[in-house]
């Protein structure tokens, strides 16, 4: 008894739970039939092609309009430097150019920068007594056998003491003799008697150092002393 009583509420339990579940069941499918459907976003991307490498191929957009550009007018230069205005047009910027490079540079007036302030006029002299000693030593030739001897190789054996002048004797080393007076050529470096006195001979020679500059240089011939005299 007990046990069919039990079963008769097992039974109810049950029904009632699954009246209850068909009930939300129902419900449930109903609240969604009326829920408003919402309209699915589409999202769409473009996709950028790249041009291949080499292909050489590149996307150009679709052509703008171009605006017209309006030329502002250009003004002439006058040169001065007092017009300040650039010009527009590059063909005038390059007439400007070409205009002041065919007119040059002008020195008349101005201090050339390559003088120096102070000017050596003494090496100018020498320079120029040098080069014109040079020039002289070049057109004068041999004309005697005395100048193609050099000095070391003459001994001077004789003066004899006049008033018209003095002279001298001068032996080469295989005794030749030559009779020298004052402006008399001797030796091989353009040498000039320039003075006879009672015991020697001075002779002027031009000399060329190692600048090419001609220098002159005094050189001496003097008698023998006698034996018994230091």
């Amino acid at each position: 008894m007990i046990a069919k009583t039990m079963f008769k509420h097992t039974n109810k339990i049950r029904n009632i739970t699954c009246l209850i579940c068909f009930l939300l069941l129902v419900y449930g499918c109903t609240d969604k039939k009326n829920e408003p459907q919402q309209p699915k976003k589409v999202v769409s991307k473009k996709i950028a092609v790249q041009p291949q490498a080499g292909t050489g191929v590149n996307e150009t957009p679709a052509p703008v309009a171009a605006v017209p550009a309006v030329k502002p007018e250009a003004k002439e230069s006058t040169g001065t430097g007092d017009d300040l205005s650039i010009p527009a047009a590059p063909d005038l910027v390059q007439d400007n150019i070409l205009a002041k490079a065919a007119t040059g540079y002008d020195p008349k007036g101005k201090i050339d920068p390559f003088i120096p302030l102070i000017k050596e006029e003494k090496a100018e002299k020498s320079g120029a007594l040098a080069a014109a000693k040079k020039t002289e030593r070049k057109k004068r030739k041999p004309t005697t056998p005395l100048e193609r001897i050099d000095l070391g190789q003459l001994n001077l054996t004789a003066i004899v003491r006049s008033a018209q002048g003095n002279k001298a004797l001068v032996e080469e080393s295989s005794g030749k003799g030559y009779i020298i007076t004052k402006g008399t050529f001797i030796g091989v470096n353009q040498g000039t008697v320039i003075d006879v006195q009672k015991d020697r001979v001075i002779v002027e020679e031009e000399v060329e150092n190692l600048h090419g500059e001609i220098t002159l240089k005094t050189r001496e011939l003097r008698l023998p002393k006698p034996s018994g005299e230091e």
